[in-house]
């Protein structure tokens, strides 16, 4: 029994962050390109100045053009997509520079645009997205400065520019040392996690999990419970609750957990299966029988 426990604790949290990205929104397809606008903006800063890093954003939806956040997002990015036109057409048969250039520029977005664009997602922001549209910006960025030190004739500007990449290089790499240790341990991810982001339930109920691996059931219930606190209709969140309290010894809180999670959700078989597991333990053998058969045919 305790086997199977366990193994659900780590199966219930089937939102997981990769996942849900993936997912179908009911959200309406300009609220999502005008954040997006926000969004691209964010990603780029991060590029740069990699601060604030966050696994699990709780980002604010746009809703009008008209807002100051969504037109001066638009107007920085028409510009910088101008300003890359602008220097390719203008240069393009001088400088075959220009050219990897404005291919980097032009791979950044369009690849950006897979996810960021009017196709709505659950999660409005992830950084992983950038990663493959990252390879274009920093092509572009490196080819700049090349050409910049090529058309410079005094060695103190070129001696200022290796000087001033250096140090960005010694930046970058103390902070994603940092970041790094922030990773190390699934506990201190999602504290940062919910730190970051205290209002959204998913980052508590990885937090319950973290905690609950390591033993710690008061503190993985506390989470839990803040969870669904968050999101009554959290049905993961109630099953693992369950979970913490069935191994905590109160089964009575657990058979309500279960059971509140089968509310959310009535196809939920681990809560189904679990909850039978709790009825055992009190004696409702009748009750356990039903609820873990259910459990296992939602199972197939």
């Amino acid at each position: 029994t305790l086997i199977l426990m366990n193994k659900a604790a780590g199966d219930l949290s089937g939102d997981s962050a990769m996942a849900a990205t993936r997912l179908q929104t009911g959200m309406k397809r300009l609220d999502y390109l005008f954040t997006q606008f926000r969004v691209i903006l964010t990603y780029t800063r991060l590029m740069f100045f990699p601060v604030g890093q966050n696994l699990d954003y709780d980002y604010p939806i746009y809703r009008s053009i008209a807002e100051p956040g969504v037109i001066l997002s638009l107007m920085t990015l028409l510009a910088v997509c101008s300003a890359f036109v602008w220097i390719f057409w203008r240069f393009r048969k001088r400088q075959p520079l220009v050219k990897v250039i404005f291919f980097g520029a032009a791979w950044f977005f369009i690849t950006l645009s897979i996810e960021s664009s009017i196709i709505p997602i659950v999660d409005v922001i992830f950084e992983h997205r950038v990663y493959l549209p990252s390879a274009g910006l920093f092509l572009a960025v490196s080819f700049s400065l090349l050409l910049l030190i090529e058309k410079q004739r005094s060695p103190r500007v070129n001696i200022a520019i290796l000087f001033l990449a250096v140090m960005a290089v010694l930046t970058l790499t103390g902070l994603t040392y940092a970041r790094n240790n922030v990773w190390s341990d699934r506990l201190s991810l999602w504290q940062d996690v919910v730190s970051k982001s205290p209002g959204k339930a998913r980052g508590y109920n990885y937090l319950g999990i973290a905690h609950y691996e390591k033993g710690n059931l008061d503190s993985a219930i506390e989470a839990y419970k803040k969870s669904v606190s968050l999101n009554p209709s959290y049905a993961n969140a109630y099953s693992n609750l369950g979970i913490a309290h069935f191994e905590n010894g109160q089964i009575d809180e657990a058979i309500n957990a279960f059971r509140n999670a089968i509310r959310v959700n009535p196809m939920h078989a681990d809560a189904h299966y679990n909850l039978g597991l709790a009825y055992g333990e009190k004696g409702m053998m009748r009750e356990a029988i039903i609820e873990m058969n259910k459990g296992v045919m939602l199972k197939k």
